[in-house]
């Protein structure tokens, strides 16, 4: 396996936790943990179907690049009407309807790396603990830091780079 690359996309579907946990009202760790229990299950559910897909489909590689590339450019030029922000303390559906919000990127890059051949329960173990640790620093953060804007065009940059790399190698 590609650590390099593994690593960096894990990072780059992450990076909206981070934003996602700056913008909740409750400054407590519940975020955080439904983060990544919910990334946990849906990636794992991603994976596997990716995987399935992988055995029946011709050029996987092609397609998992694909993939990669679409993710990357779509945080790109995603537009945002504002800060998502979960305004109750006490509703829990808020925070899981972001938690599945946040985990969306980092399923399209589990299904990607299965179809370049990546399967692991290991990579979805960290998928979910980097959405954790960067949803847990977006509320640290918050509570230090009175407004900060969302650069998605990193983590799309990154997206696009890795699948362009993916394709040379």
């Amino acid at each position: 396996m590609d650590y390099f690359y593994i690593v960096v996309t894990v990072l780059a579907v992450s990076v909206d936790c981070f934003f996602a946990g700056f913008s909740v009202k409750d400054k407590s760790l519940f975020f955080p943990c439904l983060a990544g229990i919910v990334t946990f299950f849906i990636c794992l559910a991603s994976m596997c179907l990716g995987k399935l897909l992988a055995s029946v489909l011709p050029n996987i590689k092609y397609i998992g690049c694909a993939l990669l590339a679409l993710v990357g450019a779509f945080n790109i030029l995603k537009k945002d009407d504002g800060e998502i922000t979960v305004k109750s303390a006490n509703s829990n559906w808020l925070s899981f309807a972001l938690a599945v919000g946040v985990a969306t990127d980092g399923a399209l890059a589990a299904f990607s790396f299965a179809f370049l051949g990546y399967v692991s329960v290991w990579i979805v173990l960290g998928m979910s603990a980097a959405h954790f640790v960067f949803s847990g620093l977006g509320v640290l953060f918050s509570k230090k830091i009175a407004k900060m804007q969302e650069f998605n065009i990193i983590s799309g940059i990154m997206l696009i780079f890795l699948a362009v790399l993916k394709l040379l190698n």
